[in-house]
Formats: C-alpha cells, sequence, structure tokens
C-alpha cells in the first residue's frame, strides 16, 4: 500500500511540474506528447487513430510534392513530420490539404480502430 501512495505522489509532483511549465509557457510540446496519448486510451493493446497513409498515395497520384504543399498551403515542414508519424492534427490544416488537393478529407485520412474485430 506504501508503495501505491508514493508512485501517486510521484505522479502528483511530475503533474505539479508540468501544469506549471504549462502556466509558464514551457514544454508545450512535451505534453503534446505525454498527455495526448493518455487522453486518447493508451492502452496495451495499441489506441484507436487517424493515419494519413492516403494523403502519401493521392499526393503521388496527383503529383504533389512535400515543396509543393509547403509553398501551396503554408505547411511547416513540421507539420509534415507530424503527417507522416500521424500525429494530432488541426482541422485547418486538413482543410488546406482538401484544398490543394481537390479532396474529401476520407481521401486523405482513414480511422483505424484499436480492435479490428
Amino acid at each position: 500500500m506504501g508503495a501505491v501512495t508514493r508512485e501517486r505522489t510521484g505522479f502528483s509532483c511530475f503533474l505539479q511540474k508540468i501544469i506549471s511549465r504549462i502556466v509558464y509557457g514551457d514544454y508545450i510540446p512535451l505534453i503534446m506528447r505525454i498527455i495526448t496519448p493518455i487522453l486518447y486510451g493508451v492502452n496495451d493493446g495499441g489506441m484507436q487513430m487517424i493515419v494519413f497513409d492516403n494523403l502519401w498515395v493521392l499526393m503521388k497520384e496527383k503529383g504533389v510534392s512535400t515543396y509543393q504543399l509547403r509553398e501551396k498551403c503554408g505547411i511547416d515542414s513540421k507539420t509534415i513530420r507530424r503527417l507522416r508519424a500521424n500525429d494530432n492534427m488541426e482541422t485547418k490544416t486538413l482543410n488546406k490539404l482538401c484544398a490543394v488537393l481537390s479532396c474529401e478529407i476520407g481521401d486523405i485520412a482513414k480511422y483505424i480502430p484499436d480492435d479490428p474485430a
């Protein structure tokens, strides 16, 4: 029972440090990587997620490069890296992609459930 209390205290201290850094504007990317998976239900079996594999196929079919995405859409290289990693994406970014590629959201993104059954 004592070990559990220590873990909670340690975790509570950890959260306090993170929250204080959020308040002062530090480590926002760190928070996104730590807290977001927790909020979206990561468990031992994986997590439900949106993947952007279709985006790369569509871009190849339409002859659009990542350079053109940066120039036409104003999407920076960090966002392109996040797309490749299937990270969280803002809807305004998805809107820009659909506008430039003249497509629907389903043409560039696909929902993968945690349990395909």
